[in-house]
């Protein structure tokens, strides 16, 4: 029986994020096992059967001399398992990920689930993440991207040739799971983040309009469900998140292993990110029929068509965010129901994991 390791910079994504590949890929015959800092969901995966092998890593930062022990880690791993291929997901997996798979000749497809906060930061960590990138991904005969604009920049600044791009809808979400949930009621409009605590996602932004909105008088409420605490440069604190709380802002409702619920009782799902590889959580929000409000970015408007099934506004933007969800505050229930449709037909089409984990199990027929 051949070996797949998937690699992660965190284990809770993998049980959050790729259960459903992972049985595809066990059922076909193949002993899985997880290579990802150590979490709270390393016992429900091992439970089902997969074996995990810690990575010690610091998830902040990109230097490539203090992450050697990190390279060596990989290196280590991936000699002792013989891995038939390697699936890997987010910056430091990929880089480190792919150096290691040069040195060991071992198959490994990375896939590119959105920038970073390094490329979203000063030039000097957006020069050093480029080099890094076009040296590791130099040997690679496929990479697994989820838009193209992450393809369009990637070639345009030639850290990969086009025959290596491979393109797919997300990670997809089990549509069996996420049907359509039934219509909000009331009077306020509940609208629902879902992501983790930190400044890339917009946070920063989200609640300074939900601060204009509250001066106005809008009849809103705005809840934030995800991570405290995360390990990244522009992670909020729980001091500040328990502030924004105690002006009346915000309800953080924590984390959850099952969002459904959450979103039965939302009216509209916000995500003012400033880029995105394809968003899960606004993939998820479209398969309970939800609408949207979102960025005009990469990742974001790969689900949303504006006015269609969702509103999209500027990066960076508070206003423009304000004024798009004050605007949907004001929508009727017909226009509102019927965006919701929409989010569905377009989960439908677009992000079934079933077409999505076709793609992968191909990937790996092609590189054993």
């Amino acid at each position: 029986m051949g070996s797949v390791i998937f690699t992660v910079n965190a284990a809770w994504n993998i049980k959050n994020f790729r259960m459903d590949l992972v049985d595809e890929i066990v059922s076909a015959g193949y002993d899985v096992r997880i290579l990802a800092p150590e979490d709270d969901s390393v016992p429900h995966l091992e439970a089902v059967g997969l074996t995990f092998h810690d990575l010690l890593m610091n998830k902040s930062g990109l230097n490539p001399f203090a992450d050697l022990g990190l390279l060596y880690q990989f290196i280590s791993t991936f000699r002792a398992v013989r891995p038939d291929l390697v699936f890997s997901y987010t910056i430091k997996n990929n880089v480190f990920g792919a150096l290691a798979s040069k040195v060991t000749k071992t198959p490994f497809v990375p896939t590119i689930t959105g920038l970073g906060t390094a490329f979203l930061s000063g030039n000097l960590t957006k020069t050093l993440a480029k080099v890094l990138y076009r040296v590791s991904f130099s040997h690679l005969p496929v990479i697994i991207f989820q838009n193209n604009d992450d393809i369009s920049l990637f070639l345009k600044h030639h850290l990969i040739k086009p025959s290596q791009v491979q393109l797919v809808n997300g990670s997809g979400v089990n549509i069996r799971r996420f049907t359509m949930q039934p219509k909000c009621t009331g009077k306020t409009t509940r609208f629902l983040y879902v992501g983790r605590m930190i400044a890339d996602k917009g946070l920063g932004e989200l609640v300074e309009a939900a601060r204009q909105l509250k001066a106005k008088n809008v009849p809103f409420e705005l809840k934030l469900l995800g991570g405290l605490g995360v390990a990244n440069r522009t992670s909020f604190s729980n001091e500040q998140i328990r502030q924004w709380e105690s002006e009346g802002l915000i309800e953080y409702l924590g984390e959850t292993d099952d969002v459904r619920p959450y979103l039965r009782r939302a009216d509209c799902v916000v995500l003012p990110s400033y880029r995105e590889g394809l968003p899960r959580s606004l993939i998820e929000a479209a398969a309970a029929g939800r609408p949207i409000v979102t960025t005009d970015v990469p990742g974001c408007r790969e689900v949303v068509v504006n006015h269609r099934n969702g509103l999209l506004c500027e990066v960076k933007n508070v206003c423009s965010l304000a004024r798009a969800m004050e605007d949907f505050v004001n929508l009727g229930a017909a226009r509102r129901r019927k965006m919701g449709e929409e989010s569905q037909k377009i989960a439908m089409s677009k992000f079934d994991s079933r077409n999505i984990n076709a793609v992968y199990l191909r990937t790996l027929e092609d590189q054993i």
